[in-house]
């Protein structure tokens, strides 16, 4: 009886040692099963955040498009503008130097010729006989309107 209960004090002492193990084990796996609990809780909430940032993301990213494209537009319309006005620059340049050349030509070629004529054309145009060439004459050097305000003091006196 002796080696039986000897036997027996063993045998539950293995039983207590395995059922210790068992309990340590089990509280391990328990603990790391509340860690990959947590740890899965937390990867679904990212994951939820990064698709509810995502919607309002595609949201800006399309509006970005759009102003890119309405930008686009408008740099392409400057550019026709600029090119528009580039032209008229270069024609009214163009205007500008063949009237320069035409003035200094005719600056060079009768300016001394002219003045007999013009007074004589002023005469006449004073004492009554109106040519169109006289008119144009004195409007040129008069500037447009100017001999009719003189006209009109004239008369008046």
């Amino acid at each position: 009886m002796r080696d039986q209960l000897a036997n027996q004090k063993t045998e539950l002492a293995a039983f207590e040692a395995a059922q210790k193990k068992t309990v340590l084990r089990e509280e391990e796996l328990t603990a790391r099963t509340n860690e990959l609990r947590l740890s899965v809780a937390t990867e679904q909430q990212r994951h939820e955040n990064l698709l509810a940032q995502r919607e309002p993301m595609s949201a800006r990213d399309a509006e970005r498009a759009e102003l890119i494209a309405v930008r686009k537009a408008d740099i392409a319309m400057y550019g026709r503008k600029l090119a528009t006005q580039a032209e008229e620059s270069r024609e009214s340049e163009t205007l500008i130097n063949t009237q320069t050349t035409r003035r200094d030509e005719a600056q060079a070629n009768g300016a001394e010729n002219r003045r007999p004529a013009r007074h004589t054309t002023c005469h006449d145009f004073r004492s009554g006989k109106r040519t169109a060439a006289c008119a144009r004459l004195v409007r040129r050097i008069t500037g447009p309107g100017a001999h009719r305000g003189r006209s009109g003091n004239r008369n008046s006196k």
